[in-house]
């Protein structure tokens, strides 16, 4: 029997030891998402990589930032149509955005395309769009990022899936609209002059599900408090 010194002294070593294989491992995980011939082994990175960033503030450090992953997993992201492989790929840039805001900065500044690529695809499973609006709202929750993200037209683009009849994509798609909003007077006008958009809201103000009755309500307040011309002349 060891004592806890010794468990932690080799729970240690173990963890060191590890990490450095994780690391000397990125080489040959990066090819595999590159390379795009075997969407099953791409999925597994995919996964992978979004387990081992949550593992530690280390790992997370030397893949997102260090290693520069955000790119490589954009470029996974644009080059599959496999719902798995969307997934895991969506599943590791969350974790790479929610690991800091340096990694989420790279999202927003690099990384729009592929998510505007992705909300513009209507044929894509509620799976697969709840966490695209899952991950813009996870990097619109950084203040730095909102003018990349409003800048990339991904704020237009979130409207459509509000007529999705999927709650979780719709509180998502509000929290993301809520977030990047306040900070954009385009948006704010685009979005109030909108009849379809504005009529949508005043139905979502009805919903029975609370979370998309308060922010739908907040967004049509703050809209007609800014625009109230523009929101009277769409309803």
């Amino acid at each position: 029997m060891c004592s806890f010194k010794e468990y932690f002294t080799l729970t240690l070593r173990i963890s060191t030891e590890t990490t450095k294989e994780l690391k000397n491992a990125f080489i040959m995980l990066v090819e595999i998402l590159e390379n795009g011939q075997d969407p099953k082994l791409q999925a597994n990175v995919g996964a992978v990589l979004s387990c081992v960033m949550a593992t530690s503030e280390e790992l997370w450090e030397y893949f997102a930032v260090q290693l520069d992953l955000v790119p490589v997993l954009m470029r996974a992201l644009s080059g599959s149509e496999e719902e798995a492989v969307l997934l895991n790929v969506l599943a590791a840039l969350m974790s790479a955005a929610q690991g800091g805001e340096s990694a989420a900065s790279l999202i927003a500044k690099e990384g729009t395309q592929g998510l505007v690529l992705l909300c513009q695809q209507s044929h894509y499973t509620h799976r697969i769009l709840e966490s695209v609006a899952d991950l813009i709202c996870q990097v619109a929750s950084y203040e730095s990022c909102r003018i990349s993200l409003t800048q990339s037209g991904i704020g237009e683009l979130l409207v459509p899936l509000l007529s999705i009849e999927n709650n979780e994509i719709r509180v998502r798609v509000l929290l993301a609209l809520g977030m990047l909003l306040p900070g954009c007077e385009p948006l704010q006008k685009l979005l109030a002059s909108g009849k379809a958009f504005v009529n949508q809201l005043v139905v979502l103000m009805s919903s029975n599900d609370m979370d998309i009755k308060g922010l739908s309500r907040d967004i049509f307040t703050g809209l007609a408090k800014a625009h109230k011309e523009d929101i009277a002349s769409s309803l």
